[in-house]
Protein backbone atom coordinates (compact mmCIF):
# COMPACT_ATOMS: atom_id res chain seq x y z
CA UNK A 1 0.00 0.00 0.00
CA UNK A 2 1.34 3.17 -1.03
CA UNK A 3 1.85 6.50 1.83
CA UNK A 4 2.95 9.75 1.17
CA UNK A 5 4.32 10.98 4.35
CA UNK A 6 6.88 13.72 5.98
CA UNK A 7 10.45 12.30 6.42
CA UNK A 8 11.91 10.65 9.58
CA UNK A 9 15.60 10.28 10.67
CA UNK A 10 14.80 6.20 10.55
CA UNK A 11 14.20 6.46 6.75
CA UNK A 12 17.36 7.57 5.72
CA UNK A 13 18.96 4.11 6.02
CA UNK A 14 16.59 2.80 3.41
CA UNK A 15 16.70 5.99 1.42
CA UNK A 16 20.10 6.24 0.88
CA UNK A 17 20.45 2.57 -0.31
CA UNK A 18 19.01 3.50 -3.49
CA UNK A 19 20.14 6.83 -3.71
CA UNK A 20 24.01 5.86 -4.43
CA UNK A 21 24.37 6.29 -8.36
CA UNK A 22 21.92 8.43 -9.16
CA UNK A 23 24.20 9.89 -11.35
CA UNK A 24 27.45 9.05 -13.51
CA UNK A 25 29.33 10.87 -10.12
CA UNK A 26 27.04 9.37 -7.54
CA UNK A 27 24.73 11.56 -5.65
CA UNK A 28 24.51 13.86 -3.35
CA UNK A 29 21.55 13.18 -0.85
CA UNK A 30 23.69 11.62 1.86
CA UNK A 31 25.49 15.43 2.49
CA UNK A 32 21.95 16.52 3.02
CA UNK A 33 19.59 14.39 4.13
CA UNK A 34 19.96 15.26 7.86
CA UNK A 35 20.03 19.14 7.23
CA UNK A 36 16.69 18.48 5.07
CA UNK A 37 14.94 16.65 7.76
CA UNK A 38 15.72 19.47 10.41
CA UNK A 39 15.45 22.30 7.96
CA UNK A 40 11.94 24.92 8.67
CA UNK A 41 12.17 26.33 5.68
CA UNK A 42 11.61 23.44 3.89
CA UNK A 43 9.51 19.98 3.81
CA UNK A 44 10.94 16.59 2.93
CA UNK A 45 8.19 13.76 1.70
CA UNK A 46 8.87 10.35 1.07
CA UNK A 47 6.71 7.62 -0.29
CA UNK A 48 6.82 3.67 0.96
CA UNK A 49 4.85 1.14 -0.03
CA UNK A 50 3.86 -1.57 2.87
CA UNK A 51 5.97 0.75 5.53
CA UNK A 52 9.12 0.60 3.51
CA UNK A 53 10.26 3.77 1.83
CA UNK A 54 10.69 3.89 -1.76
CA UNK A 55 10.61 7.81 -2.95
CA UNK A 56 12.34 10.83 -1.79
CA UNK A 57 11.35 14.80 -2.89
CA UNK A 58 11.64 18.08 -1.44
CA UNK A 59 10.43 21.25 -1.52
CA UNK A 60 12.36 24.47 -0.08
CA UNK A 61 10.92 27.42 0.81
CA UNK A 62 12.85 30.83 -0.50
CA UNK A 63 9.97 33.38 -0.10
CA UNK A 64 6.92 33.69 1.18
CA UNK A 65 5.84 32.86 -2.22
CA UNK A 66 8.90 30.95 -4.24
CA UNK A 67 9.69 27.27 -3.65
CA UNK A 68 12.34 25.08 -5.22
CA UNK A 69 11.61 21.45 -5.99
CA UNK A 70 14.71 19.04 -5.62
CA UNK A 71 15.59 15.71 -4.67
CA UNK A 72 13.22 14.05 -6.54
CA UNK A 73 14.69 9.91 -6.67
CA UNK A 74 12.92 6.42 -6.90
CA UNK A 75 14.12 3.33 -6.10
CA UNK A 76 14.83 2.04 -9.45
CA UNK A 77 12.63 -1.41 -8.33
CA UNK A 78 9.77 0.68 -8.30
CA UNK A 79 9.68 3.18 -10.77
CA UNK A 80 7.21 3.44 -13.81
CA UNK A 81 4.62 2.90 -11.11
CA UNK A 82 3.44 6.38 -10.86
CA UNK A 83 5.44 6.96 -7.52
CA UNK A 84 7.18 10.22 -9.32
CA UNK A 85 4.12 11.79 -10.25
CA UNK A 86 2.34 10.72 -6.60
CA UNK A 87 5.41 12.44 -4.78
CA UNK A 88 5.71 15.36 -6.61
CA UNK A 89 2.11 16.62 -6.34
CA UNK A 90 2.16 15.94 -2.82
CA UNK A 91 4.83 18.52 -2.29
CA UNK A 92 3.22 21.10 -4.32
CA UNK A 93 -0.01 20.53 -2.47
CA UNK A 94 2.61 21.44 0.65
CA UNK A 95 3.32 24.44 -0.95
CA UNK A 96 0.19 25.67 -2.27
CA UNK A 97 -0.88 25.61 1.46
CA UNK A 98 1.58 27.93 2.14
CA UNK A 99 0.77 30.08 0.21
CA UNK A 100 3.38 29.93 -2.89
CA UNK A 101 2.63 31.24 -5.76
CA UNK A 102 5.49 29.88 -8.08
CA UNK A 103 8.20 26.55 -8.00
CA UNK A 104 11.18 26.10 -9.83
CA UNK A 105 13.59 22.88 -10.49
CA UNK A 106 16.58 22.03 -12.14
CA UNK A 107 16.29 19.18 -14.72
CA UNK A 108 19.56 18.08 -16.37
CA UNK A 109 19.18 18.63 -20.63
CA UNK A 110 19.97 14.94 -20.67
CA UNK A 111 17.01 13.78 -17.79
CA UNK A 112 14.04 12.81 -20.28
CA UNK A 113 12.21 11.28 -17.48
CA UNK A 114 12.37 13.99 -15.30
CA UNK A 115 11.35 16.09 -17.83
CA UNK A 116 8.22 14.13 -19.25
CA UNK A 117 6.97 13.88 -15.45
CA UNK A 118 7.89 17.90 -14.93
CA UNK A 119 5.94 18.54 -18.15
CA UNK A 120 2.64 15.76 -17.25
CA UNK A 121 2.31 17.45 -13.79
CA UNK A 122 1.99 20.98 -14.99
CA UNK A 123 6.10 22.61 -15.33
CA UNK A 124 7.47 24.51 -18.08
CA UNK A 125 11.30 25.29 -18.95
CA UNK A 126 11.80 29.19 -18.90
CA UNK A 127 15.60 29.04 -19.12
CA UNK A 128 18.97 26.94 -19.19
CA UNK A 129 22.35 27.16 -17.99
CA UNK A 130 25.33 25.60 -20.06
CA UNK A 131 28.64 25.12 -17.98
CA UNK A 132 32.19 25.43 -19.60
CA UNK A 133 34.71 23.98 -17.75
CA UNK A 134 38.33 26.04 -16.91
CA UNK A 135 40.40 24.08 -18.85
CA UNK A 136 43.73 25.77 -20.00
CA UNK A 137 44.26 28.68 -17.21
CA UNK A 138 46.22 32.01 -17.71
CA UNK A 139 46.08 34.52 -15.00
CA UNK A 140 45.69 38.44 -16.39
CA UNK A 141 44.83 41.65 -14.40
CA UNK A 142 41.33 42.33 -13.65
CA UNK A 143 42.32 46.21 -13.80
CA UNK A 144 40.60 48.68 -14.63
CA UNK A 145 38.09 46.69 -12.54
CA UNK A 146 38.08 45.43 -9.27
CA UNK A 147 36.80 42.50 -8.44
CA UNK A 148 35.52 41.46 -4.95
CA UNK A 149 33.06 39.69 -2.71
CA UNK A 150 29.83 42.15 -1.86
CA UNK A 151 29.71 43.39 1.69
CA UNK A 152 26.54 44.71 3.45
CA UNK A 153 28.07 48.14 2.08
CA UNK A 154 27.36 47.16 -0.97
CA UNK A 155 24.17 46.33 -0.71
CA UNK A 156 21.98 49.25 -2.03
CA UNK A 157 23.91 50.07 -5.09
CA UNK A 158 23.71 46.47 -5.81
CA UNK A 159 19.90 47.04 -5.40
CA UNK A 160 19.69 49.81 -7.46
CA UNK A 161 21.69 48.00 -10.01
CA UNK A 162 19.56 44.89 -10.09
CA UNK A 163 16.57 46.94 -10.91
CA UNK A 164 17.54 46.58 -14.87
CA UNK A 165 16.92 42.66 -13.98
CA UNK A 166 14.47 42.38 -11.88
CA UNK A 167 12.69 40.10 -14.04
CA UNK A 168 15.45 37.81 -14.40
CA UNK A 169 16.57 34.27 -12.64
CA UNK A 170 19.46 34.27 -9.52
CA UNK A 171 21.11 31.55 -8.95
CA UNK A 172 23.49 30.23 -6.01
CA UNK A 173 23.89 27.01 -4.25
CA UNK A 174 21.79 25.39 -7.11
CA UNK A 175 18.39 26.89 -6.42
CA UNK A 176 16.66 29.77 -8.61
CA UNK A 177 15.27 32.77 -7.74
CA UNK A 178 13.89 35.74 -9.04
CA UNK A 179 16.05 38.22 -8.49
CA UNK A 180 14.70 40.93 -5.79
CA UNK A 181 16.05 42.59 -2.75
CA UNK A 182 15.24 39.26 -0.84
CA UNK A 183 16.96 37.23 -3.06
CA UNK A 184 19.59 39.25 -3.21
CA UNK A 185 20.55 39.42 0.60
CA UNK A 186 19.89 36.05 1.39
CA UNK A 187 22.97 35.47 -2.17
CA UNK A 188 24.62 37.89 0.22
CA UNK A 189 24.01 36.34 3.62
CA UNK A 190 25.63 32.79 1.76
CA UNK A 191 28.61 34.62 0.85
CA UNK A 192 27.95 34.02 -2.93
CA UNK A 193 27.52 37.50 -4.16
CA UNK A 194 30.37 39.11 -5.93
CA UNK A 195 30.61 42.45 -7.90
CA UNK A 196 32.99 43.97 -10.30
CA UNK A 197 33.65 47.75 -9.61
CA UNK A 198 34.72 50.55 -12.07
CA UNK A 199 36.08 53.78 -9.84
CA UNK A 200 34.29 52.29 -7.06
CA UNK A 201 30.96 52.30 -9.07
CA UNK A 202 29.20 48.58 -9.41
CA UNK A 203 30.09 47.47 -13.52
CA UNK A 204 28.66 44.14 -12.83
CA UNK A 205 27.18 41.30 -10.10
CA UNK A 206 27.47 37.63 -10.44
CA UNK A 207 26.87 34.72 -7.95
CA UNK A 208 29.37 32.58 -7.00
CA UNK A 209 29.10 29.04 -5.42
CA UNK A 210 32.54 27.87 -3.41
CA UNK A 211 31.85 23.82 -2.51
CA UNK A 212 33.73 23.49 0.09
CA UNK A 213 33.98 19.42 -0.01
CA UNK A 214 35.68 19.34 -3.48
CA UNK A 215 37.16 22.74 -4.21
CA UNK A 216 34.67 23.49 -6.75
CA UNK A 217 33.78 26.90 -7.82
CA UNK A 218 30.33 27.92 -9.83
CA UNK A 219 30.23 31.26 -11.27
CA UNK A 220 26.62 32.05 -12.47
CA UNK A 221 24.93 35.19 -13.70
CA UNK A 222 27.13 37.54 -15.11
CA UNK A 223 24.70 40.48 -15.14
CA UNK A 224 26.03 43.37 -16.81
CA UNK A 225 25.33 45.70 -19.90
CA UNK A 226 29.30 45.24 -20.53
CA UNK A 227 31.25 42.36 -21.34
CA UNK A 228 34.75 43.79 -19.98
CA UNK A 229 33.31 43.90 -16.09
CA UNK A 230 31.27 40.46 -16.73
CA UNK A 231 35.24 39.32 -18.19
CA UNK A 232 37.04 40.39 -15.01
CA UNK A 233 34.75 38.55 -12.51
CA UNK A 234 35.42 35.56 -14.48
CA UNK A 235 39.13 36.55 -15.28
CA UNK A 236 39.42 36.99 -11.26
CA UNK A 237 38.13 33.43 -10.21
CA UNK A 238 40.25 31.92 -13.00
CA UNK A 239 43.46 34.00 -10.85
CA UNK A 240 42.00 32.29 -7.53
CA UNK A 241 41.93 28.90 -9.22
CA UNK A 242 45.76 29.11 -10.20
CA UNK A 243 46.22 30.16 -6.69
CA UNK A 244 45.43 26.68 -5.32
CA UNK A 245 42.51 28.09 -3.46
CA UNK A 246 40.05 25.64 -5.64
CA UNK A 247 40.37 22.50 -7.94
CA UNK A 248 37.73 23.13 -10.46
CA UNK A 249 36.23 26.00 -11.86
CA UNK A 250 32.85 26.39 -13.88
CA UNK A 251 31.12 29.06 -15.75
CA UNK A 252 27.32 28.41 -16.44
CA UNK A 253 25.62 30.78 -19.08
CA UNK A 254 22.22 31.57 -19.26
CA UNK A 255 20.34 34.57 -21.58
CA UNK A 256 20.96 37.22 -19.39
CA UNK A 257 24.32 37.08 -19.30
CA UNK A 258 26.70 39.32 -21.65
CA UNK A 259 28.70 37.32 -24.83
CA UNK A 260 31.51 37.19 -23.41
CA UNK A 261 33.79 34.77 -24.98
CA UNK A 262 34.69 32.45 -22.93
CA UNK A 263 36.63 30.56 -24.66
CA UNK A 264 39.76 32.60 -24.79
CA UNK A 265 39.67 32.90 -21.17
CA UNK A 266 40.33 29.09 -21.46
CA UNK A 267 37.38 27.68 -20.91
CA UNK A 268 35.26 24.81 -23.28
CA UNK A 269 31.85 23.95 -23.01
CA UNK A 270 30.95 20.27 -21.13
CA UNK A 271 27.82 18.56 -22.94
CA UNK A 272 27.22 16.76 -19.45
CA UNK A 273 26.55 20.48 -17.82
CA UNK A 274 23.20 21.80 -19.25
CA UNK A 275 20.75 22.35 -16.95
CA UNK A 276 17.33 23.62 -17.65
CA UNK A 277 14.97 25.69 -15.33
CA UNK A 278 11.72 24.15 -14.87
CA UNK A 279 9.02 26.52 -13.66
CA UNK A 280 5.26 25.74 -12.03
CA UNK A 281 2.54 28.13 -11.61
CA UNK A 282 0.42 27.47 -8.71
CA UNK A 283 -1.82 29.88 -8.35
Amino acid sequence: MLELRPAKAEDKEAILAFCQQTFAWGDYIHYVYDQWLTDANGDMTVATVDGVPVALSRVRYLSPTEAWFEGLRVNPAVRRHGMGKAIAQYNQARALARGIAIGRAFISATNIASQTLSSRIGFVQVAEYRGLDLKTPVERPTAPYTVKQATANDMAEIIAFMQDYRHALLSWHWHVQQVSEHALRRALADNSLWVALLDGIVSCVSTVTFWDDDKEMNVVGLFSEQTAPATAIVQHMINEHLAGNISELRVYRHHEQPPIELASLGLEPNPEAISGIWELRLS
